[in-house]
Formats: C-alpha cells, structure tokens, sequence
C-alpha cells in the first residue's frame, strides 16, 4: 500500500502512537523513509525518550529530528534577551 500511494503522492505523512506502546509503530518504523520523535517538554521524560529512540533505532528505522512541544517559559522573556 505504502509503494502505490508513492506514486500518487509526493509526502506521505504517517502518524503513529509511541512505538514503546504499538507493535504496529515498531513494524512501519523500518518502512519509512525518516522518523520524527516527538516529545512534550515538562512531561516526556529522557529515559522513555532514550528508548523510544532506541526501539525505532532496534527495528531498522532512521530518526531525522526530534520535535520538543509544550515548552512553558518560566522566566520572562526580557532576561532571555539579557543571556
């Protein structure tokens, strides 16, 4: 399926749950061309983002980046200026 909608289209955008948690996030992993973690900052913590990294890496799948969302800014952004 994944080689037909190839040929009609240029992206294909796959969006899949946690690979810790899918066996079918560990099986497309492999097929795609590039995998995007993506991790909510405050909440997804480094060890389950290491092996999230590990598990996509384990079944033959290549990351290209990592998306942080939901950063709070605690300190005001005029002394982020200052550093």
């Amino acid at each position: 399926m994944l080689e037909r909608l190839n040929q009609r289209f240029d992206i294909i955008l796959i969006l899949s749950p946690p690979i810790g948690n899918s066996h079918l996030a560990r099986r497309l992993s492999p097929m795609v061309d590039a995998n995007i973690l993506v991790a909510r900052a405050e909440h997804t913590r480094a060890p389950v983002a290491a092996r999230m990294r590990d598990s996509i890496l384990a079944s033959g799948g290549d990351i290209v980046g990592l998306v942080l969302t939901g950063r709070h800014f605690h300190i005001p952004q005029v002394i982020y200026r200052w550093l």
